[in-house]
C-alpha cells in the first residue's frame, strides 16, 4: 500500500514551516499511506506506520512515524522522537527553530491530525434487529 516508503521523506528537499502557518499546512496535508501489522505475541495488538504530506509551492512535505496499539482501539506514536519529516520550523520572523523545537512542533502537527482513524476505523455497531409489534 506504500508507494512511497516513510524514509523516503528524510531525502525531499527541505520545506519550511513558519509556525505561524502551521494550522494551514495541518488544513493540507492527508494521509498517503498506512500499515497495519499484528503483534507476533498473540496479544492481537497492532502495530504499522503512517504517512502524511501534501504539496506546498517548496515541493512536497510530509512526516512519517510508527504507531502501536496501546489497548484494543487505543493507539500511541511508538517514539514521539523519532518522527520522519523534511519540515523544518521557523519563528514568525524567520529565524529556524532549533533541533529539540522541531521535535515539539512536528508532534504538535500530529496531534491535530485525525491519524487514529485511518488506523484504527470507528467500529460499525452491530445492527440489532426489534421485533415489531403486531
Amino acid at each position: 500500500m506504500l508507494d512511497v516508503q516513510p524514509w523516503h521523506i528524510t531525502s525531499w528537499r527541505a520545506v519550511t514551516c513558519v509556525t505561524a502557518a502551521r494550522d494551514s499546512m495541518i488544513r493540507r496535508l492527508a494521509c498517503k499511506a498506512s500499515t497495519s501489522f499484528t503483534q507476533p505475541d498473540g496479544s492481537g495488538r497492532r502495530y504499522g506506520q503512517v504517512l502524511w504530506s501534501c504539496d506546498t509551492p517548496e515541493g512536497p512535505a510530509g512526516l512519517a512515524w510508527d504507531w502501536f496499539e496501546l489497548r484494543p482501539r487505543i493507539v500511541a506514536l511508538a517514539d514521539p522522537m523519532s518522527i520522519l519529516s523534511n519540515l523544518e520550523f521557523a519563528d514568525a520572523a524567520g529565524r529556524p527553530l532549533s533541533r529539540a523545537q522541531r521535535v515539539i512542533e512536528l508532534n504538535n502537527l500530529i496531534a491535530c491530525l485525525p491519524w487514529q482513524e485511518q488506523v484504527v476505523p470507528r467500529a460499525v455497531p452491530p445492527r440489532v434487529e426489534l421485533p415489531l409489534a403486531a
